[in-house]
């Protein structure tokens, strides 16, 4: 098991209550694996949980990627502008 701390943002930010959200996976881990442990660690997130990306060190990342121990990790909810 290894632990991963998630960067919250904006919307998920404010709804989880807090900066980051830490979650404990068995390794290998997918990035939708990601979302799913999120949702247990933090239940306030899952509405927010299926319009949002994942960005790993700095890019967006699709479901089937392995996330690395080491890897910089932002939950990234719908972002709009005017």
């Amino acid at each position: 098991m290894i632990k991963l701390k998630i960067q919250m943002f904006a919307g998920a930010k404010q709804l989880a209550g807090k900066d980051v959200v830490e979650i404990e996976v068995r390794e290998p881990i997918q990035a939708r694996a990601i979302f799913d442990a999120l949702q247990m660690a933090s239940p306030e997130l899952s509405p927010l949980i299926p319009s949002c990306r994942l960005a790993v060190d700095n890019r967006y990342v699709i479901d089937q990627a392995i996330i690395d121990e080491d890897s910089t990790i932002a939950l990234i909810p719908p972002v709009s502008g005017g």
